[in-house]
């Protein structure tokens, strides 16, 4: 589904719907509406549990935070909370069948992510420890602070600016672009796509395999280095690189 940037509008106000069928010529009619609301509450993480785009930004500063979100759907318009905010934790849902629902929000920065998104793309920004799963789509991250354990079944996963670590990531169908702003551990795995990381400078054990590919390691094997990094890809080439 092709990414539509959600409309800023008034606080819980919806902006409309939008009619995106023609029974005529036999296709399926669809709705959609956008919404926006003001969160209330201290949120201390924040839990994906549903299908459509999700962006997650973390943000300095006691100003409020927003969520917007647009709800695309056929037949009867969801009426139920596809959101909420329980002991703290920001559920970010779904809408049922024949429904996705996308969001943007803003939560405190260095806020930790997880769950599953059964199909659409995640972006985090500036958050915390991130442990997220997607059946289809694409991982984006950029500032993370913390662990980083990321799987998705087909698209790409891509990482800057990963502090702390340890990290994980696993494509089944895709390739994985990381670079890390300090020294991690980091395992990584592929099955059919490329893998590109790059970590500073320093001392790392280091396991690079390819079946199918070529690699290409600029740093040496240090068996007694604290941090680790093991790379394997089936049918891919391998990039290693410090800067």
């Amino acid at each position: 589904m092709r990414r539509r940037r959600l409309r800023r509008i008034a606080l819980v106000a919806v902006a409309g719907v939008v009619t995106t069928g023609l029974s005529g010529c036999g296709m399926t009619r669809g709705d959609s509406f956008d919404d926006n609301t003001t969160l209330s509450g201290k949120i201390n993480s924040v839990l994906l549990d549903g299908s459509g785009d999700v962006t997650v930004r973390g943000r300095k500063g006691s100003a409020p935070l927003t969520l917007e979100r647009r709800v695309d759907y056929k037949g009867d318009r969801p009426k139920k909370p596809t959101y909420r905010v329980e002991n703290g934790v920001l559920v970010l849902g779904g809408c049922g069948k024949d429904c996705t629902a996308e969001y943007e929000v803003e939560v405190p920065e260095g806020t930790p992510v997880r769950g599953k998104v059964s199909g659409g793309t995640v972006k985090l920004s500036q958050v915390g420890a991130v442990r997220v799963t997607t059946g289809s789509g694409r991982i984006e991250m950029n500032g993370v602070t913390g662990a980083v354990e990321v799987v998705t079944g087909k698209g790409r996963i891509t990482g800057r600016n990963i502090k702390g670590g340890p990290v994980r990531a696993q494509a089944t169908d895709g390739t994985v672009h990381l670079t890390a702003r300090t020294p991690v551990s980091a395992t990584v795995r592929t099955d059919g796509g490329r893998i590109n990381l790059r970590v500073p400078k320093g001392r790392y054990k280091v396991s690079v395999a390819s079946e199918g590919g070529d690699t290409d390691v600029d740093m040496a094997h240090d068996p007694a280095a604290r941090h680790g990094i093991t790379l394997r890809s089936k049918d891919g080439d391998i990039l290693l690189q410090d800067s």
